[in-house]
Order: C-alpha cells, then structure tokens, then sequence
C-alpha cells in the first residue's frame, strides 16, 4: 500500500522517466488512475514486451 500511495504522488516525475527511456510509451499508455493501475502496468508490459512483475519493479526503481 505504500508503494502505491509514493506510486501516485511522484508519477508525474515517473512517468517523464518512462518516456525518456522508452519512447514509444504514449501519454495513453501511462496514464494513472487509482482504478487502473493493473491495466496500465500490462499496457506497458504489452508495449515493451516484457512482464507485468518486471514493470512493476522497473517502475519502483524510479520512486
């Protein structure tokens, strides 16, 4: 949970990261919601053609 609630608060600083690194990640593709958090981690594991568990830890190295 709190990796969720440092998640939310820093994603702006996050999500500008994804895109340097990757850019094909669309502003679609990273956007956020409480709601759809897992959607969003499979998107981008889709587009990057990797695992959900390896999104989720590639983006908590970025918190």
């Amino acid at each position: 949970m709190e990796n969720r609630t440092r998640l939310l608060s820093n994603w702006n600083r996050v999500k500008k990261r994804l895109q340097e690194k990757f850019s094909i990640l669309t502003d679609e593709d990273l956007y956020l919601h409480t709601e759809n958090q897992d959607e969003m981690l499979r998107k981008i594991g889709e587009k990057l053609g990797m695992q959900r568990q390896f999104v989720l830890k590639m983006i908590t190295t970025l918190l």
